[in-house]
């Protein structure tokens, strides 16, 4: 794999720890929000139909109760969507690579999870890791779909990697003269392909 030095396994488990640090943030916020929007329907008497308490904003002429709801809203809104552009600064900082920055595209969090214990399981990161990945996704399929539906799903995912290649070049500011990482993304463009087939070729071998 002539660009395996691209994929880090120091990088991946830092990363997938901090996407985990992440998520959980994320969840935490999302979960003390809807406990204070909830106690506010519950304070003011706006019932759901079946008479329980929701956390949805029940009135907008109630000047008194839109003035706390927002509140509560904005208190939470602002920390909440930093927390994904921290994580993207995080890798940015931590030299993140065109093949990294790949990889770690639209990645199931369990995925993540099992590439970084991939990672400390042989010396030198000698797996090869897109390949990895494309199993673990095919494997995802096969629990789910017959042979031809994940075929199906193996060529869109295929076809659909330019909007993957658009997301890395918007994340790591890439221009059209940066020819050497705009040649990553197309070799890592064939790699992914190739994985893909590879796996689904495994699958239907089994």
């Amino acid at each position: 794999m002539a660009y395996r030095s691209q994929i880090r396994g120091e990088f991946i488990r830092r990363y997938s720890e901090c996407k985990a640090a992440y998520l959980e943030t994320s969840w935490r916020m999302i979960h003390e929000r809807d406990v204070k929007h909830r106690a506010l329907n519950t304070e003011f008497g706006y019932p759901e139909p079946d008479g329980s308490f929701g956390i949805g904003c029940k009135s907008s002429v109630d000047q008194e109760y839109k003035r706390r709801y927002d509140e509560i809203e904005s208190r939470f809104r602002k920390p909440y969507d930093d927390q994904l552009p921290a994580l993207h600064r995080w890798a940015l900082e931590n030299s993140m690579s065109v093949y990294e920055c790949l990889l770690m595209d639209d990645i199931w969090d369990d995925d993540l999870k099992a590439l970084a214990k991939l990672s400390t399981m042989e010396e030198d990161w000698q797996f090869q890791p897109i390949i990895a990945k494309a199993r673990f996704m095919v494997a995802r399929w096969k629990e789910e779909h017959v042979v031809g539906e994940i075929q199906r799903r193996v060529k869109i995912e295929s076809s659909h990697f330019h909007y993957a290649a658009a997301r890395c070049r918007n994340l790591l500011g890439l221009k059209p003269w940066d020819l050497a990482a705009q040649k990553a993304i197309f070799d890592y463009g064939k790699e992914w392909k190739s994985a893909l087939e590879f796996a689904f070729g495994s699958l239907t071998a089994a």
